[in-house]
């Protein structure tokens, strides 16, 4: 967070988690999810709140090298009325992959971290 007063930043929270460098990151549409991804060839799923960033889970060597970007969409489902989202997260690595995943989006509200539950797309 930018403090104007000092005319610096001020660290506000850390996410611990990552084995090494987080390269990426991305909210989902709500901004109640954040999605990075690491060095560490992992992606994980965190939800936001006041209290902090609760873990809801890991997907671990999806990738064969570091994970260098990650997406969370925010495209509607077509002709849902009201609004429907697709729940999908896309990775791409230094190992030239492209990785999207859906995600079961109520695994979120499950009790306790490490809940997230998903398909393999591509």
């Amino acid at each position: 967070m930018y403090d104007e007063n000092i005319d610096d930043w001020n660290l506000q929270y850390t996410i611990e988690g990552h084995q090494s460098t987080v390269w990426s990151l991305d909210f989902d549409r709500t901004g109640e999810f954040l999605v990075s991804s690491g060095e560490d060839k992992r992606w994980y799923v965190w939800r936001v709140s006041e209290q902090g960033f609760e873990n809801k889970g890991v997907v671990p060597d999806s990738h064969r090298r570091a994970i260098y970007s990650c997406s969370w969409s925010k495209a509607v489902v077509p002709g849902s009325s009201p609004a429907q989202y697709m729940d999908f997260i896309a990775t791409a690595g230094a190992d030239n992959m492209i990785c999207i995943f859906e995600i079961n989006r109520d695994s979120f509200f499950k009790p306790g971290s490490g809940t997230l539950e998903f398909n393999i797309i591509s």
